[in-house]
């Protein structure tokens, strides 16, 4: 049984390895978005973009919350690098987005902030809120 037991644990390897990058690019594909109940908080992806809207880094996990005045309030949920707040204003929404998705673009709040790019599921209950955001500005 020496070389058949050698293929046999070979072959379970492989079968391991294959279900465990199975498992992780499935695990990389959902999509992180979770609403409070009174629509005030929520957590999606959103990713930084330059002031021409190319994209300067991936799509990383926010947290945001909305003010009185209109602005939304977030922080990139982060166990490394920079997490530090900042408040944008909804400036538009993408007119061709992803199939299922909406995508807002937000303008910082501050001078020195950052623009962003909000991805949220096409039926997500903050989508009215956003696009009345977005007409408002």
């Amino acid at each position: 049984m020496g070389q058949n037991g050698d293929m046999l644990d070979i072959l379970s390897m492989l079968a391991v390895a294959g279900v465990a990058i199975g498992l992780m690019m499935g695990a990389r594909r959902l999509e992180p978005h979770w609403v409070s109940k009174d629509q005030q908080r929520f957590i999606c992806r959103a990713r930084v973009v330059d002031d021409h809207g190319v994209a300067v880094g991936g799509w990383n996990e926010y947290r945001f919350g909305f003010t009185d005045d209109g602005l939304i309030q977030g922080r990139k949920r982060s166990m490394w690098g920079s997490n530090l707040p900042g408040s944008w204003r909804v400036a538009s929404q993408l007119p061709d987005p992803p199939a299922r998705r909406q995508i807002f673009v937000l303008v910082p709040d501050t001078v020195n902030g950052q623009h962003l790019s909000l991805k949220l599921p096409a039926k997500s209950v903050l989508v009215p809120k956003m696009m009345e955001l977005a007409a408002t500005t």
